[in-house]
């Protein structure tokens, strides 16, 4: 029995030591060059152009607009993706991830107002166009554009982990029972 057990524990060890010297012998990936990383940066701009496209291509083919409603449907989605382009051309410009560690807080805070500045200009010029669209969709329309969400802007609109904790708030809100999760009003006294 002993002997089994020590060659058992043999073989074990013998197999480990031969992967551990395979894995050894294989060399590290190289770090990514800035051709490379530029690369990456583009595919992941135009991802969210394409990202947009889809979103839009899904939500019409929920929505069915009527011919009346195809102006107003195609005006709306036209701003929509130039505001998606000029994001992609913003996205372009920033730093990529690596060079984006060591920008100091100042540089970081200017670059956040930048992106903030261009999100903003997009949801005003995109305004009209929506607010032209929703008059002209009837009840159920407006029920699925309200639930598909502020398409332009939907990490601000739901939060980066609205999967994982639907309707949660950590200062208040409604959570997915429609409980309210605010504190209670302090009592003021009289």
């Amino acid at each position: 029995m002993h002997k089994r057990i020590l060659a058992g524990t043999a073989a074990l060890l013998l197999t480990g030591m031969v992967t551990a010297g395979a894995l050894a012998a294989t060399p590290a990936p190289a770090a990514p060059n800035a051709a490379e990383m530029q690369k990456k940066q583009e595919n992941r701009c135009a991802d969210r152009t394409a990202r947009m496209t889809g979103r839009l291509a899904y939500l019409e083919a929920k929505l069915k607009p009527t011919a009346d409603q195809r102006g107003a449907w195609t005006k709306w989605r036209d701003t929509v993706m130039a505001n998606a382009k000029a994001r992609e051309q913003q996205c372009l410009q920033m730093p990529m991830r690596a060079e984006h560690k060591r920008l100091s807080i100042v540089e970081r805070q200017a670059m956040l107002e930048t992106t903030l500045s261009v999100r903003l200009e997009a949801l005003r010029a995109s305004r009209p166009a929506l607010e032209a669209l929703y008059k002209t969709l009837d009840d159920n329309q407006k029920k699925i554009l309200d639930r598909a969400g502020d398409l332009e802007n939907s990490h601000f609109a739901r939060g980066k982990h609205a999967r994982e904790h639907p309707f949660e708030n950590r200062r208040g809100g409604w959570n997915a029972s429609g409980q309210s999760t605010e504190a209670p009003a302090p009592a003021t006294q009289q």
